[in-house]
C-alpha cells in the first residue's frame, strides 16, 4: 500500500512539473497544434501531454522496489514512440516511415520482451486456436493496429485521454481479479497520470478549451502501454483474449468505420479527414464535451460487456459473434447519423497537406 501511494504521488508531481516546465518551451519552439482545415480550434495548445505522462510514468517506475528487467522492452519501445511522435508533431512524417517505426517498436515488445499472444481461444466454435508460429506476426499486427486506432481517435479535447482512462480502469479490474500486483500498480499509476492530464485537456463549463494536447507521442505511448497490459492479461489463461478485446473495442471500431467509409467514398485511407465518430456527433449538434462523454460512456460499456462475459462464463464463440455484431451496429448507427445530417463526401474536408494516419 505504501508503494501504491508513494509511486502515485511521485507520478503526479513529476507530470505536473513537466507540464509546468515544458509548456512555455513548447510554445517557444513551435511544438504546438496549429489550426487547419481539419483542426478547427482557435488557439495553439502545446503538444506536451504525452511527454509529461511518459516522464511521470518513468519516475514512478524507478521508485518501485522491483527489477526493471521485465519492463526494458516496454520502456525502450515507449521511448522510441515518444521521440518519433515529437518529430511527427513538428513535421508530419510519411505514413510509410511511421508504419516502419511502429513495426520496429512492436518487434521490441515481441522479440526482445518475449511478449507474444499465444492463443485466441475458441472464437470459431472449432476449439482453441493456438497461434504457434503465427503468434509473432499476429501480435505485431495487433500492436500496430492498436497504436493507430488510438492515434486516429485523438481528435477532440479529452477524447483519447478519457477513453484511455476507461480502458486502464477495466484492465485494472482484470489484473486485480488475477492478483497481478505489479501490473495492478502500473495501471494505478497510469490512471492517476491520465486524471492529471485530463484536468488540462478536458473542456469544462468554466474552461471552453484545452490548455495542452496529447500529441502523437502521447496517443501512441498510451496505446502501446495498454496493449502491453492487455496481452499480459490475455496470456494468463484465465481471462479470455476476446473478453480483453472488448475493453479496447471503441478505437478499433472507429478506425474500422473510417477505413470502410473512405474506401466506399473513393478516398485514400491514409489521408486524414473529419469522418470519425466524434465528427459525426459534432455535425448532429453535440458539443465537444458532450460528444466526448458519450464516446467515453460507450467505451466503458463495451469494457463492461467484456467483464460481464467473463463473470457469466459466456463461450468465446458467442463473445466473438457479439463483438462482430457490435461493430456492425456501430457502423449502421454512424451511417444513419450521416444520412440524417445529409453529410456529403466533400464535407469530410480532406487535405493533401494535413497529418497522415496509418490505419
Amino acid at each position: 500500500m505504501r508503494d501504491y501511494i508513494e509511486s502515485s504521488v511521485i507520478a503526479v508531481l513529476a507530470c505536473l512539473f513537466c507540464i509546468w516546465l515544458f509548456k512555455p518551451l513548447a510554445i517557444r519552439i513551435g511544438l504546438v497544434d496549429r489550426p487547419s482545415s481539419r483542426k478547427l480550434h482557435a488557439h495553439e495548445p502545446p503538444l506536451i501531454g504525452g511527454i509529461a505522462i511518459f516522464f511521470g510514468f518513468c519516475f514512478a517506475l524507478l521508485h518501485l522496489h522491483v527489477s526493471l528487467q521485465p519492463y526494458r522492452s516496454l520502456l525502450a519501445g515507449s521511448s522510441v514512440l515518444i521521440l518519433m511522435g515529437i518529430v511527427d508533431d513538428f513535421h508530419d512524417l510519411s505514413a510509410r516511415f511511421r508504419l516502419l517505426g511502429q513495426v520496429m517498436v512492436a518487434l521490441m515488445l515481441t522479440s526482445w520482451g518475449g511478449l507474444v499472444l499465444q492463443n485466441l481461444g475458441d472464437i470459431l466454435f472449432l476449439g482453441d486456436i493456438k497461434l504457434l508460429l503465427w503468434g509473432l506476426p499476429f501480435t505485431l499486427l495487433l500492436v500496430v493496429t492498436n497504436l493507430n486506432a488510438m492515434n486516429m481517435i485523438d481528435g477532440q479535447d479529452g477524447l483519447a485521454g478519457s477513453i484511455a482512462l476507461g480502458q486502464t480502469l477495466w484492465l485494472l479490474v482484470f489484473s486485480h481479479i488475477l492478483h497481478l500486483q505489479s501490473l495492478e500498480l502500473l495501471l494505478i499509476i497510469l490512471a492517476m497520470l491520465l486524471v492529471v492530464f485530463l484536468c488540462f485537456n478536458m473542456c469544462f463549463p468554466w474552461r471552453k478549451q484545452a490548455s495542452i494536447f496529447l500529441g502523437d507521442s502521447g496517443s501512441t505511448f498510451l496505446a502501446f502501454l495498454l496493449i502491453w497490459a492487455a496481452i499480459q492479461l490475455a496470456n494468463q489463461g484465465v481471462i479470455k483474449p476476446i473478453e480483453i478485446l472488448w475493453v479496447l473495442a471503441l478505437p478499433l471500431f472507429d478506425m474500422g468505420n473510417v477505413i470502410i467509409y473512405r474506401i466506399r467514398c473513393g478516398f485514400s485511407i491514409f489521408r486524414a479527414g473529419r469522418d470519425h465518430g466524434h465528427h459525426v456527433l459534432e455535425r448532429l449538434g453535440f458539443s465537444k464535451m458532450t460528444s466526448t462523454n458519450v464516446l467515453f460512456l460507450i467505451s466503458g460499456m463495451l469494457g463492461g460487456v467484456g467483464y460481464g462475459l467473463y463473470q457469466f462464463q459466456i463461450s468465446e464463440g458467442i463473445s466473438f459473434v457479439a463483438f462482430v455484431a457490435s461493430f456492425g451496429v456501430y457502423l449502421l448507427v454512424l451511417e444513419f447519423m450521416r444520412f440524417f445530417t445529409k453529410e456529403s463526401h466533400t464535407e469530410m474536408t480532406f487535405s493533401v497537406d494535413v497529418e497522415q494516419h496509418v490505419p
